[in-house]
């Protein structure tokens, strides 16, 4: 496990605090080799379907959650919420980091 976290770049006490708070999302980061990296930026321009995921409504935008995080931290921090933001993270990307 300490090599996969190495692998990751990942301290012990960070991997420690996602396991207790999001587990599912630990499990699939630890579970899985990371791809191979690349030096190539992905391709730059005009991607209707980046922007039509940016507008979708299902799609709250991490600005969302950084509003609840300080006005309801206790909310924030609990294990459904995190689950929420690691998916839509992972579903919409930029788009979601971005809104």
């Amino acid at each position: 496990m300490q090599t996969r976290l190495n692998e990751l770049g990942i301290s012990k006490e960070a991997a420690i605090q996602m396991a207790s708070t999001m587990p599912k999302a630990y499990i699939e980061l630890v579970g899985k080799k990371a791809p191979a990296s690349t030096n190539q930026s992905p391709p730059r321009g005009t991607n209707t379907a980046f922007q039509s995921q940016a507008n979708d409504p299902n799609n709250p935008g991490m600005s969302y959650f950084n509003k609840m995080r300080k006005e309801n931290p206790r909310e924030y921090f609990k294990p459904h919420i995190q689950n929420q933001i690691m998916e839509l993270g992972a579903k919409y990307g930029d788009a979601f980091l971005n809104r």
